[in-house]
């Protein structure tokens, strides 16, 4: 979830080789298991940093650029790292974690994440509170990962096998010569609903915060701040006028004119994956600039009982 592109400034970095990935000593090919939490079906890296083994909270996002909050910069004192083109974004790198709590360094862009300022707005949204950065394409980058919500665990692992499931193509943004962009690389799938396809980032990130009266209507035990799908204002007004019999909500959020509308099938290639709720965002914020050419973006919610793996060098999804 690219929260807005006015919030804060995601700029590219020159192309870097990816740093090792640390695999379990015993056998180099064993999966590597992420220390997470999931809370309302988004996943936080939990790992220990070893300078005063405080635990950092850190947001996966699949569809997010990575970031560490000026707080977290300032909390543990990290370096500011300069830009490489000389732009006033400013940087920095994760710390070192404790060995038998770490995750691996972002493999794109250097490893630097933009230092994001939360303006006044930013603060008071429930959204981007309660943990200390993201990590998104450009920690991704490279991998294969698998995140298991039955099992509640992200594994950087090896190849697909039989076992990983049903195959979905995956696309990925390329610059002019035709290479994937570093730190950029932002998966979309075609998801197909009432007959028509529609490109959709691939984003285990989208997230609405929910108001009271939604959740008693929603009727389930999941938090305020919970996984959702996104889709455009404009698509949801078609398919109201088209179907007036799927259910829609209006006002369901915290923030004012969020809606949402229930589509009664949704499918990834041959995949099925049942009915499913699509929320707006305010002033489509989430599709401006390269993503304005989408039409939505697909999100725990509608893969939340099952094991997804995102599998970055082929360009596959594999969900069973």
């Amino acid at each position: 979830m690219r929260a807005s592109r006015r919030l804060f400034l995601i700029a590219l970095g020159a192309l870097t080789a990816a740093p090792a990935r640390a695999r379990a000593a015993d056998d180099p090919a064993a999966p590597v298991v992420i220390p997470t939490v999931l809370e309302g079906g988004r996943f936080f890296a939990t790992p220990r940093v070893a300078a005063d083994g405080a635990m950092m909270k850190l947001w996966l996002d699949t569809d997010g650029g990575g970031f560490l909050f000026s707080e977290t910069v300032a909390r543990w004192k990290l370096p500011l790292v300069p830009d490489p083109n000389g732009k006033p974004t400013r940087w920095a790198r994760l710390p070192e974690f404790a060995s038998d709590a770490s995750i691996p360094q972002p493999a794109g862009r250097g490893g630097r994440l933009v230092v994001f300022a939360r303006n006044a707005d930013a603060r008071r949204d429930p959204i981007l509170n309660g943990f200390d950065g993201q990590l998104g394409a450009s920690w991704f980058q490279g991998g294969r990962w698998t995140f298991d919500y039955p099992a509640r665990r992200v594994l950087l692992r090896g190849p697909l096998t039989a076992d990983d499931g049903a195959r979905v193509r995956v696309a990925f943004p390329h610059d002019a010569s035709g290479s994937r962009v570093d730190g950029g690389e932002y998966p979309s799938v075609l998801v197909t609903i009432d007959g028509v396809a529609h490109a959709m980032a691939f984003d285990i990130a989208a997230s609405v915060a929910v108001n009271e009266a939604a959740r008693k209507r929603f009727a389930d035990d999941l938090p305020q701040v919970r996984a959702t799908s996104f889709v455009k204002r404009a698509l949801l007004a078609a398919w109201r006028a088209k179907h007036p019999d799927w259910p829609v909500l209006e006002n369901v959020s915290v923030t004012s004119g969020i809606a949402a509308i229930r589509v009664p099938a949704v499918r990834l290639e041959a995949l099925n994956l049942g009915p499913l709720w699509f929320t707006t965002r305010p002033g489509d914020d989430v599709f401006d600039g390269p993503d304005a050419s989408l039409d939505g973006k697909l999100g725990v919610n509608a893969y939340a009982s099952r094991v997804v793996t995102l599998d970055y060098p082929r360009a596959i999804l594999a969900i069973r």
